[in-house]
């Protein structure tokens, strides 16, 4: 039995990040889409929720993945619910914001994606 334990640096999880994100570009531009809708809450089995910094309100609020898109540039988007404040926001991958960013939100708006376009590798 090898007991190796593989060192993940940043280079590893900053690749795994550049990867998930174009595959999600990918998933949409398969379909010809430029945007779309992954429903309000209740229409998927897990909905991807991310955290997001409201300096509005200096806090921190728990948002709703809502829809997921590709802009000219080529630039991942997400659009957010905030229910707290009845709004939905939108967040660019060049924002540098932790919601476009983070793996497990991004593996979440992949699966999303998957159930949504009812795409049984993904799903």
């Amino acid at each position: 039995m090898d007991n190796t334990t593989k060192i993940i640096t940043a280079q590893d999880v900053d690749s795994l990040r550049k990867n998930l994100q174009a595959e999600i570009v990918a998933l949409l531009r398969e379909h010809h889409l430029t945007e779309l809708s992954l429903g309000k809450e209740g229409t998927l089995s897990g909905p991807t929720f991310i955290i997001d910094y409201c300096e509005r309100s200096a806090c921190w609020n728990e948002l709703q993945v809502i829809a997921v898109g590709i802009c000219e540039d080529g630039d991942l988007f997400l659009r957010v619910a905030n229910d707290i404040e009845d709004v939905v926001m939108t967040i660019y991958s060049s924002g540098m914001s932790i919601a476009t960013h983070n793996i497990d939100w991004l593996l979440g708006i992949r699966d999303n994606i998957g159930e949504t376009l009812e795409l049984p590798e993904i799903a």
